[in-house]
């Protein structure tokens, strides 16, 4: 079967999808494309203009991360994580990173506008969000936890798109649970082969130590 993802190595919504894909050992072609570029392809596939997408045996076209990871679940169900059943903690968990990451995402668009006209009132608010989601994700990792879930695939892209992007300061000793989740979670081969971050940041954990 052939399988096409399409996206850009920052995304974090495609990174989601691509550890998905690895850990199920699916195997894909990677297509580099952003809607950003002039010359993109996504808008003729995509009818929200965004990646990820997937294309399935050039028939099944599918975006959205969170509807192409539950498609891959289900297509390979006997996985370490699809096999699991997500806790009310782990979905809790899961809802606050991607609120964490979406509310990223809203600062990139903030920022893109000249700099003359950035609302500082409105990236205050947004960055005290992101701060308050951290703070609730450094609680949770706080208990040890020995299974992978997609709370877990959540809560790293998240971090490492701050990390990234430099919206929020992250210290590691801010957050030392979860950064602590995040370096268990970099021995897995689907984390580091994907990771947007150079080896330095990937290794100290953000750009205050690097």
């Amino acid at each position: 079967m052939n399988i096409k993802l399409i996206g850009n190595k920052t995304s974090p919504f495609v990174r989601k999808v691509e550890i998905v894909l690895q850990e199920q050992e699916l195997l894909y072609d990677f297509q580099l494309d952003s809607p950003w570029e002039s010359a993109s392809k996504v808008v003729g596939i995509n009818p929200i203009g965004k990646i990820p997408v997937l294309i399935i045996g050039g028939e099944t076209t599918l975006f959205d991360s969170s509807l192409i990871v539950e498609f891959l679940l289900k297509m390979v169900p006997n996985t370490e994580l699809s096999s699991k059943s997500e806790t009310l903690n782990d979905k809790l968990l899961m809802t606050v990173a991607n609120a964490a990451l979406d509310t990223a995402v809203l600062c990139s668009w903030e920022l893109k506008r000249p700099n003359d006209k950035v609302d500082s009132n409105v990236m205050n608010k947004y960055k005290r969000r992101i701060e308050s989601c951290l703070r609730y994700m450094n609680g949770v990792y706080s208990v040890e936890k020995d299974t992978f879930s997609m709370s877990d695939v959540s809560a790293l892209c998240c971090i490492d798109y701050l990390l990234l992007r430099n919206f929020v300061p992250l210290i590691e000793e801010d957050y030392r649970n979860l950064f602590n989740r995040r370096k268990q979670l970099y021995t897995r081969q689907s984390v580091k082969t994907t990771s947007p971050l150079p080896n330095s940041a990937v290794q100290c954990g953000g750009h205050e130590n690097a």
